[in-house]
């Protein structure tokens, strides 16, 4: 049982509220009385707190404590241990009754703060369900348009291949695909060179023969015309170089002069020296030779001349060797992506021969001179270089080692082609389409989908666990009706279950709509009873709050709903019970005497209280005139008339002396003069001067803070106050003085 609040700090109004030790603690029935704004709502939501073990989501920062009859306790948001804590209030009709009256549909009604959650719940998992399942339907319509737009890309790609390569009419998409998905980052791309010749290379299926390479510009040794040495390579530029040295060889010979200086009749002298070698007769005229002329002309023709004739046939035997004889082919010997470059490097080859060739003539013909003229030297030319032509050819043969090659592995160079050319292919597409990304964006995609569906599936189980909880877990209509029979008085409101948590109100039999406020108050307040008992709860360990349980309702059904609670709440533990009605106070006040009489209440079960809010709220003991009294307007002329008759400065008087004076003024006016008027007309028809009606008029519209959250805290000034209280007093005596007398006696009995 809670027995005072200690302390409360940010909650609403209440800001550094400390229990005033003088008040007595709270007992098992305790009746709050407080006019409008005092903060008697915000006290029943801060109980609250302790029902539902957690923070008003408007208060999060507030902090709050309670103490209990063992001496325990609770700070604010905390469940109190051991005790179930029931509160009936604003938050409590908004949080469990839904009242469902869209236009042109007949009003469904929702109870149960449990039932609502499950149909908001059960509500948003649908929508989730719904929106999971729209989600995937996009993510599965996105995946299909990829996969569909690349495999289209492939068929488009691989088309041409399949019709324009030989040997490969069986080929499709799906053989194009996975080279395509093999394709790393460090494949090597073919330039338009490579690329034309790798498919010239798949384009020919012919296998044509081998071709003779061209020799290369040089000679062995065993093809040297002397035919000695070692069978090695001999440079061009040695062989010349050899050969001019011939040029420039001077012998010394015993010379006939005329013969040195005639060199034709010397050759014809030497050529018919070597005619009669051994001879003893002329060849040409039979005469017998002389030994002495032929003497004569052996020392002329010496061995040493012989040599030097015979170095000068060797040097023109060796440049005539290394001329260079070039029979281009046809350039459909080789494979048509050769043929352009094959016909070039001939021409290069034809060009460099023929300058080759022409240098070397130029050589042999300075040879026959100096084979004419052997005795005299001859300065050797400037030699001609093999390297251009010893380049061409090689650059001709290395055009024919690759078709040669190509012949030789004709059937692995087509296919070594075919997968470079399809390797370029599937790179290109890549670099075109980004067909990986694509690939594992669809993959993404039909795993959010995956996801998507099964997150749907999920909560479309979640709503189907929901609705079978919604069929199950609602009040039951008969016992919410026998209450509403007891508050009424009859069975006219009525309500009928629908199933899944939901109700039709019915009044009379039929579909009820546009429920008033007081209607609306009588089925809050039945739920609530009805629930009292449900889910469990231990009414003798229940703490039970029940704030203004008769706003909206009118005098009729006021009776009802105390003598419902006066019946309900018997056994409770604790009870609270907030009211600004001071009729209603007045049965509760009622209720403790009978349970007195009965023995039903001991001293000290009942406690009263005032909760007023000057500059702060304050909780006070209820004044023994409130408790006196058994009318609000006797106790409201007595706060006047006492001010009347000993005005001070004290600011809480001043303070609620406007709502006093307003609230008196109302029930005066409308016991005198029971009109639908306002209270101005009212007093005009009383006949009040005009300079005062308008002065008490002004005073009370000012300083009533039935709009106190609007207009703020305002202190009339102590005359003023003075003189309206006066003037006040002045028109019931001057109006109905009987009235006034009978108010002034029962405001004085002690």
């Amino acid at each position: 049982m809670i027995r005072k609040i200690k302390s409360i700090d940010g909650f609403g109004i209440f800001h550094d509220f400390t229990w005033d030790e003088s008040v007595p603690l709270f007992a098992r029935y305790n009746f709050i009385y407080g006019w409008n704004y005092s903060g008697k709502t915000t006290l029943t939501r801060l109980l609250r707190s302790f029902e539902r073990g957690g923070s008003h989501p408007d208060y999060t920062d507030a902090s709050a404590t309670v103490v209990m009859a063992d001496g325990s306790q609770h700070e604010y948001g905390a469940h109190i241990r051991d005790q179930s804590t029931r509160v009936f209030n604003e938050d409590f009709v908004t949080d469990s009754i839904r009242w469902d009256e869209p236009e042109g549909m007949e009003p469904i009604f929702m109870i149960g703060e449990q039932n609502i959650q499950l149909e908001a719940e059960l509500e948003k998992k649908r929508n989730d369900a719904q929106t999971a399942r729209a989600e995937a339907d996009t993510a599965r319509n996105k995946r299909v348009a990829i996969e569909s737009q690349l495999e289209a890309l492939l068929t488009e790609r691989a088309r041409p291949i399949r019709n324009g390569w030989p040997g490969m009419s069986n080929f499709h998409k799906g053989d194009l695909r996975p080279i395509v998905q093999g394709i790393g980052p460090a494949t090597a791309q073919l330039d338009k060179a490579q690329y034309k010749r790798a498919l010239q290379t798949v384009m020919n299926t012919d296998r044509l023969d081998e071709v003779d390479l061209c020799q290369d510009v040089t000679l062995s040794e065993a093809e040297q015309p002397d035919g000695e040495g070692p069978d090695q390579a001999v440079r061009p530029q040695e062989v010349l170089a050899r050969a001019a040295n011939t040029l420039g060889v001077s012998v010394t010979v015993d010379a006939i002069d005329r013969l040195k200086d005639d060199p034709q009749l010397n050759e014809w002298v030497r050529q018919g020296l070597l005619l009669h070698k051994d001879k003893k007769l002329c060849q040409f005229c039979g005469e017998r030779l002389r030994t002495d002329i032929l003497g004569r002309y052996e020392r002329h023709f010496s061995d040493e001349y012989t040599k030097h004739l015979a170095d000068i046939e060797a040097a023109i035997a060796e440049v005539t060797h290394l001329l260079y004889d070039f029979r281009p082919l046809t350039p459909a010997s080789v494979y048509r992506d050769l043929r352009t470059r094959f016909r070039a490097c001939q021409e290069e080859v034809k060009e460099s021969a023929g300058a080759w060739n022409l240098s070397l003539e130029l050589l042999l013909r300075e040879f026959r001179e100096k084979q004419k003229d052997p005795l005299t030297p001859l300065h050797p030319p400037e030699l001609p270089s093999a390297g251009r032509l010893q380049e061409t050819i090689c650059g001709l043969n290395a055009v024919m080692k690759e078709h040669n090659a190509r012949t030789a592995n004709f059937d692995t160079c087509r296919e070594e082609a075919k997968q470079n050319l399809l390797n370029h292919v599937a790179g290109m597409f890549e670099v075109e389409h980004h067909y990986k990304a694509q690939i594992a964006e669809a993959g993404r995609l039909a795993q959010v989908t995956l996801d998507l569906t099964r997150q749907s599936n999920e909560l479309q189980a979640e709503c189907r666990t929901i609705e079978g909880r919604l069929s199950d877990s609602h009040l039951g209509a008969e016992s919410i009706n026998c209450y509403l029979q007891r508050f009424f008085g009859k069975d006219d409101i009525q309500i009928s279950a629908k199933g899944k948590g939901k109700f039709d109100l019915l009044r009379k039999g039929t579909v009820a709509k546009n429920l008033s406020s007081g209607e609306r108050t009588a089925i809050s307040l039945a739920y609530f009873i009805a629930g009292l008992g449900e889910r469990g709860s231990n009414l003798p360990e229940t703490i039970v709050v029940v704030d203004d349980p008769i706003s909206s309702l009118d005098a009729n059904h006021l009776y009802n709903a105390y003598a419902m609670l006066k019946t309900e709440l018997a056994d409770v533990k604790q009870a609270f019970i907030f009211t600004h009605s001071f009729e209603f106070l007045n049965l509760l006040k009622q209720w403790v005497s009978d349970s007195r009489e009965k023995h039903e209440l001991k001293a000290g079960d009942v406690s009263y209280y005032l909760l007023q809010n000057a500059d702060k709220p304050r909780l006070t003991k209820l004044p023994r005139l409130l408790r006196k009294f058994k009318s609000e307007y006797n106790y409201l002329f007595w706060l006047l008339y006492d001010y009347h008759c000993n005005p001070s400065d004290d600011h809480d008087r001043l303070y609620y002396l406007g709502n006093v004076a307003r609230r008196f003024l109302e029930t005066f006016c409308a016991l005198t003069i029971p009109r639908t008027e306002g209270i101005t007309g009212k007093l005009h028809r009383l006949g009040i001067d005009e300079s005062k009606r308008l002065i008490i008029e002004r005073f009370v519209n000012e300083y009533s803070h039935a709009a106190a959250g609007q207009t703020g805290i305002k202190y009339p000034d102590m005359g003023e106050l003075s003189r309206v209280v006066d003037e006040i007093m002045g028109l019931v005596k001057g109006t109905h003085s009987l009235h006034y007398e009978a108010l002034v006696e029962e405001a004085t009995k002690r």
